[in-house]
């Protein structure tokens, strides 16, 4: 390899040559770059930039552009650390296969015809800032520490894919056709102030938060197998989505819906979270929540599951419908029992400690039937003791087994106000509060029996 040093290095940019292999660039401390004064051309293999800074810049800006520049750099080492491209006009920006980049790259006040960067797996920090992505944009497969897209610009396809992140920001954008951004895997990640037309997340691991605040999506857009169930807390606040929104088969830690408005239909079909929380949220259209799995379901607040109760119904999910009503019974009773010591002498409260005690808010028939026969059971016990041997304890048994069970199949109708003890229609003369509130139990539990069973649930 030929090794030159910083004024050679200019020398050789403003020079008829393309092409440029094999070079040691000595920088003792930093080099600007004039773009105006050096080869449109400039394609660079296995070169080795050693030294502070490089900075590549326009100085006359101001000027119309007629002449695009090609910059290339295959695999190279950048032993430097930061580039900085400043003001530039590129046809192709171009850095794949590099050895080493460095630490830092800033890319400001841009205009790129065609951008890709690719391959390569230890961790530096790019900034783009104020630039315009006119064709093709590509980065894949590279390890990030910290990936910054600001206030950029993307008329045609822009995509990022099997990269890394350790922090990602996307803040006041524009991507005017599609954002790409498939089978990425990202700590930590915000999207604040853009604006997208398609848009693709599928299959990224968006680590423990990503943040999605105050975008409007324009287009169809697809969070369809985003996973990592452990610990990605997903945020989508202020947000507009006009076109379909799809979140199918996606499973995350928790999720959160707020004060975002959903125009067209939203999907989250075969879904699975530990919690989910959705709050001053607009479904215009139908929102579709199909075997959608909760694990932590008694996590999630009364107004959460009332939403996902409204558009089950919406889109006729009756069993589903009856799952999230019994939900949503369940988190009134957790409410109510955070207001108050004396939360269970509410009137409510008393009702729905029965219905969950029974059927478990109409979700289980066998145990409301299971438990109708046990209280009749008991309360029939009761009344036929203190018939026969008038409570004495010492008197305990009993005489007819055949006579107490014919009896007991009588108790349990609970529209036979007669005494079950005697053949003929007579009235109960004594034990009476036994044989009512016995009564009254058997009719809650046929009356839970049949609501349960009516849901097609076990």
């Amino acid at each position: 390899m030929k090794e030159i040093n910083g004024n050679e290095f200019l020398d050789l940019l403003k020079s008829e040559e393309t092409l440029f292999e094999d070079y040691i660039i000595n920088l003792n401390t930093g080099l600007v770059i004039d773009i105006n004064k050096i080869t449109l051309s400039s394609n660079f293999v296995n070169c080795i930039f050693k030294g502070v800074q490089i900075e590549i810049t326009d100085l006359f800006i101001d000027d119309k552009k007629e002449n695009l520049h090609t910059l290339s750099f295959k695999e190279c080492s950048f032993e430097i650390d930061l580039l900085l491209i400043n003001g530039c006009f590129f046809h192709f920006l171009i850095f794949k296969d590099i050895n080493k980049f460095p630490k830092k790259i800033n890319i400001n006040s841009s205009n790129i015809n065609h951008f890709e960067i690719n391959n390569y797996k230890n961790k530096f920090s790019l900034e783009i800032t104020d630039t315009t992505f006119n064709i093709t944009s590509k980065i894949r497969a590279i390890l990030f520490e910290k990936l910054r897209i600001i206030e950029c610009t993307a008329h045609k396809s822009f995509t990022i894919s099997k990269c890394s992140f350790v922090e990602l920001e996307i803040i006041f954008s524009y991507f005017k056709e599609y954002l790409n951004f498939i089978d990425n895997k990202v700590r930590n990640s915000e999207f604040k102030f853009n604006e997208f037309e398609k848009t693709n997340f599928k299959k990224t691991n968006f680590g423990e938060k990503a943040e999605f605040y105050d975008n409007k999506f324009y287009g169809t857009t697809l969070f369809e197998g985003i996973q990592n169930l452990n610990n990605t807390n997903f945020i989508i606040r202020s947000c507009n989505f006009l076109k379909y929104a799809y979140f199918n088969d996606s499973k995350l830690s928790h999720l959160l819906i707020d004060t975002t408005t959903f125009n067209e239909i939203a999907s989250f079909q075969n879904t699975e979270f530990n919690t989910i929380e959705i709050n001053r949220t607009l479904f215009e259209k139908s929102a579709f929540f199909d075997d959608m799995k909760i694990n932590n379901i008694y996590l999630c607040s009364k107004i959460t599951i009332r939403n996902i109760k409204q558009q089950l119904l919406r889109t006729d999910n009756k069993i589903d419908y009856d799952l999230y009503k019994a939900y949503e019974l369940n988190a009134h009773k957790l409410e109510l029992k955070g207001k108050s010591f004396w939360w269970f002498l509410n009137k409510d409260a008393i009702i729905l400690i029965i219905s969950h005690h029974f059927s478990n808010n109409g979700l289980n028939w066998f145990k409301a039937l299971l438990l109708t026969f046990i209280w009749g059971f008991v309360f029939y016990s009761l009344f036929y003791w203190g018939n026969i041997n008038d409570f004495n304890v010492s008197k305990i048994y009993f005489d007819n087994t055949e006579n107490f069970l014919f009896g007991y199949t009588k108790y349990l109708i609970p529209t036979n106000i007669y005494n079950p003890l005697t053949p003929g229609r007579e009235y109960v003369k004594s034990n009476w509060i036994s044989f009512i509130i016995g009564k009254i139990i058997i009719a809650i539990g046929i009356y839970e029996t049949i609501k349960s069973f009516r849901k097609y649930k076990k």
